[in-house]
């Protein structure tokens, strides 16, 4: 009997501890982020801004007019045609215009007339909080 208890076998947590860093690693690299913030912005401001549903689609528009559609920087000769590929997988999404302030008004209509072309029902214009 007392060679039984000294055959009990040890577990070794070496190999489970390399498997659980070998998957954090992959789900780090894995991972997109949506960076809102790819160049600098100025949002206008706004006291009565209402909140928008999750389920939208981001439109950055820079100062110097480029685009980035969710993250990825798209040509404005492109734009209609990739709004419209986005608005048939996903048919009940909000556009989400997202502009520096120091964008023309002209330039920020002309996209929102695109984005109703490709059959956006909802466009909003995404502001700052007015601080008083």
């Amino acid at each position: 009997m007392a060679d039984f208890k000294d055959n009990i076998p040890d577990i070794n947590l070496g190999p489970l501890m390399d498997i659980i860093f070998i998957l954090l690693l992959f789900f780090m690299v894995s991972t997109s982020f949506v960076n809102e913030r790819a160049f600098p912005l100025e949002k206008p401001e706004s006291s009565a801004m209402p909140p928008l549903p999750a389920r939208n689609v981001r439109l950055i528009i820079g100062r110097s007019g480029t685009l980035l559609l969710d993250g990825r920087e798209t040509p404005s000769w492109a734009l209609l045609n990739h709004l419209q590929k986005i608005l048939a997988a996903r048919p009940e999404s909000t556009m989400l215009l997202v502009s520096d302030k120091n964008v023309p008004s002209g330039q920020l209509i002309a996209i929102a007339d695109i984005c109703r072309k490709a059959g956006f029902k909802q466009i909003a214009v995404a502001t700052e909080e007015e601080r008083r």
